[in-house]
């Protein structure tokens, strides 16, 4: 994180990057803000490559949270993965759906509603898959 001025840079940071399209990633980011907090997280793109950081603290306290709920209801992470399989599902039939269409016969304001379902599928499946970033083996 060179160069950047943020506050919180003495914390203990994971990084996670890839290289990406800066549109494409903006939801899976925004999820991970919703999650671990604007204060514990940082992104930035460098060209096509870009790069996100977790607090390390924030993140463990995820964890611990996660395999509390896990010890008190041992279906807490099958139900996550339920839910996920659901959004993925309800997401392949709008993209079914939207390879069938013709879009350049919708309007502008068609055109809208469309995206914003498609960002609304996007943030629902990052949120809940966001999920494991807490139990990366790599982190």
């Amino acid at each position: 994180m060179k160069g950047l001025k943020y506050k919180h840079l003495n914390k203990e940071w994971y990084c996670q990057g890839a290289e990406s399209i800066p549109y494409l990633c903006n939801v899976p980011y925004f999820s991970t803000f919703l999650i671990f907090g604007p204060k514990e997280s940082v992104v930035y793109f460098k060209g096509v490559d870009n790069y996100g950081y977790f607090g390390k603290k924030r993140e463990r306290q995820l964890a611990e949270s996660a395999l509390r709920k896990q010890g008190k209801d041992k279906r807490y992470i099958d139900k996550i993965i339920q839910k996920w399989r659901k959004i993925v599902k309800k997401q392949n039939k709008l993209y079914n759906l939207i390879s069938r269409i013709n879009l350049t016969k919708l309007s502008d304001k068609e055109l809208i509603v469309l995206n914003k379902k498609i960002n609304d599928f996007n943030l629902e499946f990052w949120k809940t898959a966001i999920f494991i970033e807490p139990f990366d083996s790599f982190g």
